[in-house]
């Protein structure tokens, strides 16, 4: 997918690959954990289709807000998130994230 889906899944772990994502704001409700992870070579999940080459880059993410709690990201030093000149790169306003 080019994207994470809009509404996301608790108790959920979801791997990106390589590639331009989307700034967004995460408030999916809920109160146990969601969890975002750059799929890497070694850790990528079972999806049919995957190929080596699109998890040793990086995936690089516009501006994010987290107005719910408890999500985690994780990019394994390969996830980043940019902002606009001068602007916010990450709002956090939920708990345990």
């Amino acid at each position: 997918m080019g994207d994470l889906p809009t509404s996301l899944e608790r108790e959920a772990i979801y791997l990106v690959a390589d590639g331009q994502y989307a700034g967004r704001s995460f408030d999916d409700p809920g109160d146990t954990s969601i969890v975002i992870l750059k799929a890497t070579t070694d850790e990528h999940g079972d999806a049919p289709g995957w190929s080596s080459d699109t998890g040793d880059g990086q995936a690089v993410f516009g501006p994010l807000s987290f107005e719910a709690g408890h999500y985690e990201l994780d990019g394994a030093g390969a996830l980043i998130v940019e902002g606009a000149f001068q602007g916010t790169v990450i709002q956090v306003g939920g708990d345990h994230t």
